[in-house]
């Protein structure tokens, strides 16, 4: 009978499965849509994984004795959520020991820097780290209509707001302006607004974009949103900080971040200007790795 470990990342819209031998001889993974999650019952949350979990271990065609499973979960940021899914999860897995994180702890923990900050920077943004204690603090990740300066819907909600701005002072020309008029289908700036509840976030916001590309066409105003968006996420740092977190070490990851160099760079500044022995480093694996590590030190 093989001996294994189950790793998952439930993101907001997939989730990501590993199972590991504990010798590492056999892997299997899976990327399914994640679904129904936020807002379901923690009974039920561990009912779907449960699901997840076992169709895996069918894919293996092995007889499998799962030692250790990791998760980590999309929406839970506090030690109670991690703590209720765990017990939900370990009726279905009585004899497996069952550990539940958030899923932005994963980051520092898939680059094997469990001490370092974990920004994610996607569709959202938001910051977790361990302190002294062993205990997670967190930062930003409040959506987008109130936060989630940084990640891709924060950057449109910001953009339109400059855009807006430059309206008011006479100005009508900068072509983010112009790029984001012909994106939304708008006749008119102030039109865009509406714009933000008329579709779905995991919609408008690929348009962040647009963004980038005019910075790289001399538009001012996308410059500044950048900047701006930037020093946003440094300010997450700033918080932890502020919470007793000492780390001087950033991993970042999510798909601005990740794919938007002039971000990275900006945001490598923003922490500097801070700190000047601050690091930043962008995850190179994907982030369920940091749960198949972790579910491996607890065998």
């Amino acid at each position: 009978m093989t001996q294994a470990v189950i790793g998952i990342d439930v993101g907001g819209t997939k989730t990501h499965l590993v199972l590991e031998s504990i010798d590492g001889t056999k892997r299997i993974e899976n990327v399914i849509p994640t679904g129904l999650w936020s807002g379901e019952t923690f009974t039920a949350k561990a009912a779907t994984l449960a699901r997840m979990v076992w169709t895996l271990r069918d894919m293996s065609e092995t007889d499998l004795t799962i030692r250790t499973l990791v998760v980590g979960a999309h929406g839970c940021d506090f030690a109670a959520e991690c703590r209720e899914l765990e017990q939900q999860l370990h009726c279905h897995f009585p004899d497996s020991r069952c550990h539940v994180i958030s899923d932005v702890a994963l980051v520092p923990l898939a680059a094997g820097k469990p001490q370092a900050i974990g920004m994610i920077a996607g569709t959202g943004s938001v910051a977790i780290a361990l302190d002294a204690q062993g205990c997670y603090h967190s930062a930003g990740g409040w959506g987008w209509l109130l936060g989630d300066e940084g990640g891709a819907s924060g950057l449109v909600r910001e953009a339109i707001r400059a855009i807006l701005l430059n309206y008011d002072r006479g100005i009508h020309t900068d072509p983010l302006t112009l790029a984001f008029l012909h994106s939304f289908k708008s006749d008119h700036v102030l039109d865009l607004p509406a714009q933000l509840i008329k579709k779905p976030v995991a919609e408008w916001s690929r348009k962040a974009q647009i963004i980038f590309d005019c910075e790289t066409l001399g538009s001012a105003l996308a410059a500044s949103v950048i900047l701006q968006a930037a020093d946003d996420l440094a300010l997450l740092v700033d918080r932890l900080h502020q919470q007793g977190i000492t780390s001087h070490q950033v991993v970042a990851a999510g798909g601005v971040i990740s794919h938007q160099p002039i971000l990275f760079d900006a945001l490598l500044l923003a922490l500097r200007r801070r700190h000047a022995d601050m690091t930043l480093e962008l995850l190179t694996v994907p982030p369920v790795q940091g749960a198949v590590t972790f579910a491996q030190t607890l065998i």
